[in-house]
């Protein structure tokens, strides 16, 4: 998951890009590339974060093979 989450951020980035490149010709569809850029970059940024506490959070709880199963009487 941390792999494709990196290249999504490196694709929002490079749109980033191309929309700085659309403004600074004059294009006026290059603000509107950047707010795409922006808003995938702060969800993808979201999701990230939320990936990396889970993955930290799993690695600290105690490793369980299932639910614990009462003695027999």
């Amino acid at each position: 998951m941390e792999e494709p989450l990196s290249r999504a951020l490196a694709y929002a980035s490079a749109l980033e890009l191309v929309g700085f490149g659309l403004n600074r010709i004059g294009d006026d569809h290059g603000q509107a590339v950047l707010a795409v850029a922006e808003a995938m970059t702060v969800d993808l940024e979201a999701v990230q974060t939320a990936w990396r506490q889970i993955m930290a959070a799993s690695s600290r709880a105690p490793f369980r093979r299932g639910p614990k199963r009462r003695p027999r009487a």
